[in-house]
This record gives structure tokens, sequence and C-alpha cells, in this order.
């Protein structure tokens, strides 16, 4: 996972940025990148390493003098389903 268009000039931005992308990927992740326009991380890693990786980014940033929250979430696999109206009003996109 590389981001070569905005990823170098914006991790520049983010203290501690590269300790823990380096990291996480040693813990088990498929990679680290910057979201949106930050200051949330992603991190790619398989369900075995999931609970690794996210102890060592949170560590990582501690030890950068950073606070920080780590949320392992699981992959969707069902995606969207438009609402359903509890009024009887019917959905119109």
């Amino acid at each position: 996972m590389q981001d070569r268009l905005h990823q170098p000039y914006r991790q520049a931005l983010i203290t501690g940025y590269k300790a823990v992308q380096t990291a996480a990927v040693e813990a088990g992740a498929y990679g680290l990148v910057i979201s949106g326009a930050g200051p949330t991380l992603l991190a790619l890693v398989s369900p075995n390493h999931s609970a690794a990786v996210a102890a060592t980014i949170k560590n990582t940033w501690a030890e950068q003098g950073i606070s920080a929250q780590v949320q392992p979430l699981q992959v969707d696999s069902q995606g969207g389903d438009r609402p359903r109206s509890t009024t009887g009003v019917k959905y119109q996109p």
C-alpha cells in the first residue's frame, strides 16, 4: 500500500507518522496510509494480526507523546442498503 501522490508530502505534517507506519508494518499490517484529509490513519490488517497491530500503533503514538484512539474495524462485505421507511412514505433516491 503506497500512495505516491500526496502521502510523501502530507506524512511530514504528522508528528511520528513514519515511526507508526514502520511499527504497524513490522507488527503485521499490510500498510498504513493517511485517510482523507487526516488526521485519521488507516492500516489494513489480516484478522489474525488486528489486536497486535492496534496495540503497536497505540504504543508507538504514546512513545511519541501522542494520545491516540485506535479502533479495529471489520470490512463490511454486505455493502450499503437503501433506507426503509417506517412511516409508509416510499423512499425515492
